[in-house]
């Protein structure tokens, strides 16, 4: 009630108290960013940003949305009650306007701050602020002046107070927004960095958030330089910012475009996609799941008319209880209750839900093996590239789509329903125009959800790919964990996870406050439609067009519509987010499989083994060439090795030969046994190929179950004996599980050798007619080694074979090697006819025993003397030698720097009772291995040369590394044969005897360092002079396996070779003139 002397007045005041706020809110829409300033010559290094105090602004703007709603929902329950509609008190209008005005003003200024717009921080939005409060406190005064003129408040209806109340309550948030508006944070922050509002908007999370990162490359932040104080015009200087990963190179190449997912979509596309996913989300391939589904769908229209119905059934109860109805109220309400028990949770829903619960099992059944079987039927380009954390994050994320059916059928659908039925009741039961509000308020809302949704996705979006990212991380630490302990990684890694951690975190506090913000504006929506409709129906019910009862009805049914339209904007947020996290689902989806087996095509059944490359081209990036021409046979059960450098095309072939990649038109054809390869299926292909790769990769289970994967269905006893084979069974029993050890992620709790070992025995299991080995012993130890090779040679048995070396040796029985080099074969042959060709395969042959020479030489540097020589073999004779006859290597001390003019100097020669050698029936086989004695001293001059020996004087010789092939020089005349490789040459501590003609027996150390340089250098002079002419054979004719060692003078003079050093001649008028001067020296 309004008393008559202020009424004109509080009247017009309460139209204009929120009509300046209205305004403004409306001028929101045709706002436009202002134009950027102009650039300043002069860049501050420390710059002041105003940051509004944003959460106290939308606090003070919806608590005084909501002192109007009330204000106008009070005035609407007193006019039902009393049956009377107050006159021109303006109460219901200015609760419309106001709860318009200020939630308008919240919500469109929340929207265009988020779209750039610097909107609370305008003169115009405090001027409006202050005139709704001046407004205000005229009115709380007029109220309070016109309640006075009735006495005491006692005395006053709780209406009057009420309406009294709500405007000073309303006016004292006011007044604190103006303040709150006048007075932004101020935040000072370095010019380099980029504040982001939403960055330094109050948080719970921490403080200071990190800066965004790309979680690749560091990029600038500005197009200036932010360092100086002056603007560059050319600046190409850049700020680092944290990154969650370490900078990854470039791609060499541009990746195949594929076909891009729509990261904002339109309804059209949504219904694209759920119809491109609707055959793993329908059951289409089982009828009775359908019919169950059927079922399903017509419990859901039963429950829509049960929504329908219960309004009614609640206003027939209230028409009871008022007497205005003859039904009985206990019928009516068994009735009630019956609808709200199918209503609940526990009635028709969960039946539904039970039925319903196959079906959803089927759609994850078939989207989770969809997934999974593409996933594995993925080219080798694309796991060669992937992250495995991100691939599982994907994974897990696009498991969600399976849920999109469900909230498609039984929340969307059924929600649009309730809506259609109820505008049809409100046009029958009521009156058109209040159908045309709630459609109107419907309408709003949905758009509203629509819009703010769209944004919303986005920096869900940018969310998930920063989860994506840290458990990238995740996965990383755990697959590289030994590497993280070895370089002591761990504050790195944890300062990369911290950063990842806060970037992901400053997201997702912008999707909670931007959820806040649509729950906001939604219920803004909702509230003002139930003001309106409520004010309808209050009018029609106190002009007699309507009863109580039919208010109760308006009530009821419009809060059982809002609930699903409610439940409509989370439905749209659930279907699209879920369309958002299956984005990259999707992608992984249209990843072409750029294998596939031709229609029709047969099985390859081998019966030869022969494999051939004919005109083989082949590029991974279409920029740089991995093959190029390659074309040889592999002939039935021939062994044919690839040796090369790094990069040379060994393991290109090793792919092309699996199919991990198919050759295109022109690149040439791979043939077995006449058929190419790319016309037959995949899977024939390569269970007729066994693998043993370099790098053995288990499965985390058993050691039973990794042997038995070469062949499905295996008997315990053949794993044992492919175990067996493979030098691994005693080993394994030695397990306290044995073959029921669990080996750890990827075999981490076994050794490189024992992993080796069991894919050596998975691949006897399996028992391929074609091998390919890719240094199948590289981990394994000298022994052992011995043993596989045996068993490895009796599984090549018979069988072609392609395989890999790096280690010379363990090739040299192939019956073919080819050298390939940048892409090219090179040179062919088998090992002893590559050595004759003294190229590539004998430059690399060398290159590795002269590798070997040198670790010997350093090991045994760290002796303090020599003292002797020492041959250990199993059939050796001794060779008593005089002192005066004894003759050995001996060097020759010259003026450094030349080596060609030298002096002679004093011989070493062990002891008579230490040197033996072995016989000649003994070491008819291999060179011997050769190595050189050494000493701590190394302050003697470098110019050097050595005296060949006597012909009677016996080659003392030292083990080389068991890896490389042993090497022997020529001495003499006479060719003596090889040795075997095993023996060693062992230098003794006992201290030589002194010899005739000795100057001095205390320089005898000094002389037998000096010897002992000598030989080494001579060594290292020859491994140098081979390199730089490309020649083995010439120099070290040992190299030739099987073939006697033979002068190798052929008339040069010395030195001629190129070399630092002379070279090594054994002709008999120079051995005789060299042993004149000696024999001259010891009488001397």
């Amino acid at each position: 009630m309004v008393f008559s002397t202020f009424n004109l007045p509080i009247f017009l005041l309460r139209l204009l108290s929120p009509a300046p706020v209205l305004c403004i809110a409306i001028s929101l829409f045709l706002l436009r960013p202002p134009p950027p300033p102009a650039p300043s010559p002069i860049t501050p290094i420390v710059v002041a940003q105003h940051v509004p105090r944003r959460a106290f602004i939308l606090l003070f703007l919806s608590l005084a949305s909501f002192i109007y709603f009330f204000d106008g929902l009070t005035f609407v329950i007193f006019a039902v009650i009393r049956k009377e509609w107050p006159s021109h008190s303006g109460i219901e209008i200015n609760a419309v306007l106001g709860l318009i005005a200020f939630s308008g003003l919240a919500a469109l200024g929340s929207w265009k701050e988020i779209r750039g717009h610097d909107i609370w921080s305008l003169r115009r939005v405090k001027f409006a602020v202050a005139l709704s409060a001046a407004v205000d406190i005229a009115l709380v005064v007029l109220l309070a002046l016109d309640a006075r003129q009735a006495g005491s408040l006692s005395t006053l209806p709780i209406q009057t107070l009420l309406h009294l109340v709500f405007p000073a309550l309303r006016l004292v948030l006011l007044l604190p927004l103006l303040l709150v508006l006048s007075n932004p944070r101020v935040i000072y922050s370095p010019v380099e960095s980029d504040v982001d509002e939403e960055a330094v908007a109050p948080s719970l999370v921490h403080p200071q958030p990190a800066q965004p990162s790309t979680g690749l490359l560091a990029v600038p932040t500005s197009e200036h330089n932010k360092y100086g104080t002056f603007r560059s015009t050319r600046s190409t200087y850049s700020q680092t910012v944290p990154s969650t990963r370490a900078p990854t190179p470039t791609p060499s190449h541009k990746a195949e475009e594929k076909p891009e997912i729509t990261l904002e979509p339109t309804w059209g596309e949504i219904w694209r996609r759920i119809k491109r996913l609707s055959p793993y989300l329908w059951p289409k391939k089982s009828r009775p799941l359908q019919l169950v589904a059927l079922i399903c769908i017509f419990l859901l229209l039963i429950g829509r008319l049960v929504n329908a119905a219960q309004p009614f059934a609640l206003g027939e109860l209230v028409k009871i209880f008022e007497g205005r109805s003859s039904y009985s109220v206990w019928p009516v309400l068994g009735i009630y209750v019956a609808l709200r028990f199918l209503q609940g949770s526990g009635g028709l829903a969960a039946l539904r839900d039970a039925l319903w619960a196959p079906v959803m099992q089927y759609s994850d059944r078939e989207m989770s093996e969809l997934s999974f079987n593409h996933l594995l039927n993925l080219s080798f380009s694309f796991h060669t590239r992937r992250k495995t954390g991100e691939i599982l994050r994907v994974l897990d994320r696009g498991a969600a789509i399976n849920r999109t059916l469900e909230l498609i059928l039984f929340s969307i659908v059924p929600t649009f329903i309730d809506i259609a039925i109820a505008l049809v009741v409100f046009c029958i039961k009521f009156e058109w125009t209040l159908a045309l509000i709630i459609f109107v308020v419907m309408f709003a809302y949905v758009s509203a959800s629509v819009v703010l949704t769209q944004w919303r996705t986005r920096i869900r979006r940018q969310m998930n790919e920063r989860d994506v990212i840290t458990r990238g991380i995740h996965t990383d630490c755990l697959l590289n964990y030994e590497t993280v302990k070895y370089f002591g990684g761990e504050e790195h890694e944890a300062a990369r996870y911290r950063d990842a951690i806060q970037q992901y975190q400053t997201l997702e506090y912008r999707v909670i406050i931007s959820l806040n913000i649509l729950n906001l504006i939604q219920n803004f929506i909702i509230t003002a439609g139930l003001l309106v409709g409520s004010i309808i129906v209050a009018r029609r019910v106190t002009s007699k067009q309507s009863d109580p009862s039919d208010f109760v009805i308006f009530i009821t049914y419009l809060a059982q519509l809002y609930t699903p339209l409610n439940q409509l904007g989370y439905l749209y947020r659930s279907v699209n987010q879920s369309l958002v996290d299956t984005e990259k689902l999707l992608r992984l989806l249209n990843e072409p499989t750029d294998i596939n087996d031709l229609p029709n095509a047969p099985d390859l059944i081998v019966q030869d083994g022969e494999i051939e490359f004919d005109n083989v081209s082949f590029s991974y990036d279409g920029r740089t060439t991995a093959l190029n021409g390659v074309s040889f046979k592999v002939p039935k059960g021939s062994s044919v090795a690839l040796v090369g450098e790094s990069g040379s095309g060994k393991s290109t072939i090793l792919r092309l030969l699996f199919r991990f990649y198919d050759l295109a038109e022109g690149q040439g054809r791979i043939l077995i046994d006449g058929k190419d390869i790319r016309e037959v299926t995949q899977k024939s292909l390569r269970q007729a190929i066994g693998v043993v790769p370099q790098d053995s990769v288990l499965f985390n289970t058993t050691i039973a179950y990794n042997i038995g994967y070469g062949k499905f269905g295996a008997s315990q006893e053949e794993v044992e004996i492919a175990a067996k084979s493979a030098q691994m069974h005693d080993r394994i029993m030695s397990f306290p599980d044995g073959y029921e050890t669990v080996v750890g992620e990827r075999g981490v709790r076994l050794s490189g050798g024992e992993k080796q070992r069991v894919s050596i025995a998975r691949t006897l299991l399996k028992n391929p007619p074609i091998l390919l080995l890719d240094e199948a012993t590289s981990a394994l130890d000298t022994s052992t080694e011995k043993d596989i090779q045996k068993a490895l040679q009796n599984l090549m048995m018979g069988r072609s074979s392609l395989s890999i070396a790096h280690r010379l040796s363990t090739i040299a029985n192939a019956d073919i090697i080819l050298v390939l080099k940048d892409g090219q074969i090179v040179e062919q042959g088998n090992h002893k006819e590559l050595l004759a060709q003294d190229g590539l395969f004998a430059s690399m042959w060398a290159d590795q025993v002269s590798a070997t020479e040198d670790q010997a030489a350093s090991i045994h540097s760290a002796k303090p003397e020599v003292s002797g020589y020492n041959v250990v073999s199993d059939d050796t004779t001794t060779v008593p030698t005089a002192p005066t006859e004894a003759s050995g290597v001996e060097s020759v001390v010259g003026p450094p720097g030349d080596a060609a003019a030298s002096s002679m100097s004093e011989e070493v020669a062990p002891p008579a009772d230490k040197v033996t050698v072995k016989s000649h029936e003994a070491t008819a086989s291999e060179p011997a291995p050769i190595a050189f004695p050494s000493s701590e001293s190394q302050e003697e001059p470098r110019g050097t040369a050595v005296k060949p020996v006597d012909p009677q004087t016996e080659v003392f010789e030292a083990p080389t590394s068991p890896t490389s092939s042993p090497v022997a020089f020529p001495t003499a005349d006479v060719s003596f044969p090889a040795s075997p490789p095993t023996p060693g040459v062992t230098f003794e501590e006992t201290a030589t005897p002194p010899r005739s003609g000795t100057p001095d027996p205390e320089s005898e150390p000094k002389r037998k360092r000096i010897s002992s340089q000598n030989f080494q250098r001579l060594a290292k002079r020859i491994s140098i002079s081979t390199r730089r002419q490309g020649s083995v054979s010439s120099i070290i004719p040992g190299l030739k396996r099987d073939s006697p060692r033979v002068s190798t003078d052929d008339g040069r003079a010395e030195g001629s070779n190129d070399s630092p050093s002379p070279s090594v001649a054994d002709d008999s008028e120079t051995k005789g003139k060299k042993k004149e001067k000696k024999e001259k020296k010891r009488k001397s």
